[in-house]
């Protein structure tokens, strides 16, 4: 049985930041989601189109997934005219983390 000053030692390395990645985990859980993330490591910036026909998947069904990256601070996204490009968000140390994790 663990003490109450240890158990308090134990709950230090907890951080606000905990949350977040937690909800990176979670979404990165879908296999297509991690899909598009490791495309996107090798890619820099690819259009929703390319992202949809590289993971196989219908342009609205593609377009959910990138939204829930994007929502979950994975992703950014830009617009050059009608075409709609999404990029890492390296910005994002916990991004940082998974790219170097992943290459």
């Amino acid at each position: 049985m663990q003490s109450s000053r240890e158990i308090g030692e134990i709950k230090k390395i907890y951080g606000e930041n905990d949350f977040r990645l937690a909800s990176i985990f979670k979404v990165l859980g879908d296999i297509n989601r991690f899909r598009i993330v490791l495309s996107l490591i090798k890619e820099t910036n690819l259009r929703v189109g390319v992202i949809a026909k590289v993971i196989d998947m219908s342009l609205p069904s593609a377009s959910q997934h990138l939204k829930a990256l994007e929502l979950n601070g994975v992703l950014l996204k830009a617009r050059r005219g009608k075409q709609v490009y999404y990029s890492l968000n390296r910005g994002n140390k916990n991004v940082k983390s998974i790219i170097k994790t992943l290459n």
